[in-house]
């Protein structure tokens, strides 16, 4: 039940991309519209609702959507296929970043062109979240520190614990990775 819930989730996730960066145009009419949903990897199953969901607001809304990536988390790859779409020239954008610092500056330029951006599942850094229209995703800490949480429940005396996590240096699992070890690190300090 809960991976079907996790896949309704995400394909209206992908949904609400695709209408947010419809939304944030005016100039062009609907059939000429074309938005990219750039993934971190296109072979990662939690990547194949996001596609379902552009394939579907694009028909819905009457636009195209191009759902890219690289085949596997490459950050050199992907900063390549965002620079092919602006290349292209597209009406919007939605990223899950690989790295946000790199990813930020090349959507400086898709900002300076007009061109509505939104993230999703990976952010951008704080300090460039302007760039981007809205981010939708979880807080990432946060969802670390639920974890952990529940960790420390079915463990209640403490013991080891693996964290098993994708790509070092994504900055959406970092974060969730150091909401646990925080959460664990003082949940063992509280007990006798």
């Amino acid at each position: 039940m809960t991976g079907i819930i996790n896949r309704l989730t995400l394909r209206l996730a992908a949904t609400a991309i695709a209408a947010a960066l419809a939304a944030g145009t005016t100039a062009a009419p609907a059939s000429a519209e074309t938005y990219a949903v750039i993934v971190k990897t296109v072979n990662d199953v939690f990547s194949a609702p996001v596609k379902e969901g552009c394939e579907k607001a694009a028909k819905d809304l009457g636009v195209e959507c191009y759902y890219i990536g690289p085949s596997e988390v490459n950050e050199a790859q992907q900063l390549q296929v965002i620079n092919d779409v602006l290349t292209k020239g597209v009406d919007g954008i939605a990223v899950s970043a690989t790295n946000p610092k790199s990813v930020a500056r090349l959507l400086e330029k898709a900002k300076a062109a007009g061109i509505p951006i939104v993230t999703f599942d990976g952010d951008l850094l704080q300090e460039d979240a302007g760039l981007r229209s809205t981010f939708i995703g979880t807080d990432n800490y946060n969802f670390g520190v639920e974890l952990a949480k529940k960790v420390a429940e079915y463990k209640p005396k403490g013991g080891t614990v693996c964290i098993q996590t994708g790509t070092a240096g994504s900055l959406n699992l970092d974060l969730r990775v150091q909401g646990i070890r925080d959460t664990l690190a003082n949940v063992s300090k509280d007990k006798p």
